[in-house]
């Protein structure tokens, strides 16, 4: 990430700061020629840094407007229109919401503020546009006092924050963590008592506020100065209330290493104007274009390493599964190998063969030819007999044998008929006596008929299959 660069610009002139570790470093440029031209010096030797302009000048203006409940672009539309109804022909102008009232229409209350001298940021803004600088954008300084109140005093009662910087003391109304009013007293050379003059402002700054009805009920709000350690003591003259909160502690909460030298607190406001997630923005979206651009880029940058990064990932797990599968492929030959090793061993007393496999499958299929073919069927006979011989009541009239085959057993078909002498279920007797015989299967295609008859309703056609051969 480049780094960022505060340009705190005040009457005097402009000051850059940078952080790093906490530890803030500055340079300073007058409001002349010789600070303008120092000024192009340097954003040419940070020509990589980020830039944001936080305006702290007296030459600026609060109002605010009511608006209808409203969204999107119908609600951004109607605030162009009131600032530019407010603040005619001003370029830096801004917006803040302070909420929407608890009414039936649910009306928003927005401040409304712009930068009224133009001409005083003009030359910076030129000198910015002509190094090809990326600016993150333009903000007021009164926007950083809800920032810093939520580190120093935490709290949504209204509060008014004085504070010192560069040659002013800004003033600052907050309520419910948003900015209401603020107001910026010039310091002369010789004003070498701060807390006098917070003394002397803050009764008629109530009264003011009062007056235009910014501070309800009975007007008085919390009162927070930001002092050197040295004046925490002096309590002779102070407003009642009014509590100081010393300028290094208010550092330390910022996130600054080091404590600043007097009660101006320059370094903070810039270190919290970085800090600040959506700051109300005083720049034209022109001004704004080289550092969308350049956070584009950054992106597209990140997106690429990361996508770079994934493929690596990626191929590095896919190169160890191939590893993996070339170590168990490795394994596998070498398991074989040992088998056909182990079986080389087993058959090395062996005789050889008088013929290669082929041949020798060849003769086995012959041989097994030869065998149905000089089959005979004595066996099945043989078994066939033994059953019907405990069947005297069946007569035999024709047995039709086939040779068994390459597909299945041997088989026979018997014809016969019952005699008509014999007791019912003699069939059935013969069914189950051939069923008892493991070696063979039966299909009756043919039953008897019951009872007596003539020759043709007793006779029967079976189907026998002998599962083995013998």
């Amino acid at each position: 990430m480049p780094a960022s660069q505060v340009l705190c610009l005040a009457a005097g002139g402009l000051a850059a700061w940078r952080f790093a570790r906490g530890a803030p470093t500055v340079a300073r440029f007058g409001a002349d020629d010789d600070g303008l031209r120092r000024f192009a010096e340097h954003l040419r030797a940070h020509r990589r840094d980020r830039f944001t302009l936080l305006a702290n000048l007296a030459d600026e203006e609060f109002r605010i407007e009511t608006l209808p409940a409203l969204r999107s672009s119908d609600r951004a539309a109607v605030i162009a229109r009131r600032l530019a109804q407010a603040f005619p022909g001003m370029p830096h102008v801004g917006c803040q919401s302070l909420g929407h009232e608890r009414t039936r229409r649910r009306e928003e209350r927005v401040l409304l503020a712009a930068l009224t001298a133009p001409e005083r940021l003009a030359p910076w803004l030129a000198a910015l546009r002509d190094a090809g600088a990326a600016v993150a954008g333009i903000q007021s300084l009164p926007f950083v006092a809800p920032r810093l109140l939520a580190r120093i005093a935490p709290g949504d009662a209204a509060t008014l924050l004085f504070t010192l910087q560069d040659d002013s003391l800004r003033e600052s109304l907050v309520a419910r963590g948003r900015l209401v009013f603020s107001r910026l007293v010039p310091l002369a050379d010789d004003d070498t008592d701060p807390l006098a003059r917070i003394a002397a402002e803050a009764p008629a700054l109530q009264r003011y506020l009062v007056g235009r009805g910014l501070l309800a009920g009975d007007g008085t709000p919390r009162l927070i100065a930001v002092v050197h350690p040295e004046h925490l003591r002096v309590r002779r003259g102070m407003p009642a209330g009014l509590v100081l909160v010393a300028a290094d502690d208010c550092a330390r909460r910022a996130g600054l290493s080091e404590a600043p030298a007097d009660d101006r607190i320059d370094a903070v406001h810039a270190r919290l104007a970085l800090a600040v997630r959506r700051p109300v923005q005083f720049a034209d979206p022109a001004l704004r274009r080289g550092d969308r651009q350049r956070r584009l880029a950054h992106a597209l940058r990140l997106a690429g390493a990361a996508a770079l990064a994934a493929g690596v990932i990626f191929t590095g797990r896919q190169h160890l599964a191939a590893q993996d599968l070339d170590a168990a492929a490795a394994g596998l030959r070498a398991d074989a190998e040992s088998l056909r090793q182990r079986a080389a061993a087993r058959t090395e007393g062996r005789p050889p063969l008088p013929a290669e496999r082929t041949a020798l499958h060849r003769i086995v299929e012959r041989h097994d030819a030869l065998r149905r073919e000089l089959a005979t069927p004595a066996a099945f006979y043989r078994d066939l007999g033994r059953i019907l011989a405990q069947a005297p009541a069946i007569a035999v009239d024709a047995i039709d044998w086939q040779a068994a085959t390459a597909g299945g057993g041997e088989s026979a078909t018997l014809r016969g008929a019952v005699d008509a002498d014999a007791a019912a279920g003699a069939f059935d007797d013969l069914l189950a006596a051939i069923g008892d015989d493991p070696t063979l299967a039966v299909r009756v295609e043919r039953r008897p008929l019951p009872g007596d008859g003539d020759a043709d309703n007793r006779s029967f056609v079976l189907h026998l299959v002998r599962r083995s051969s013998a």
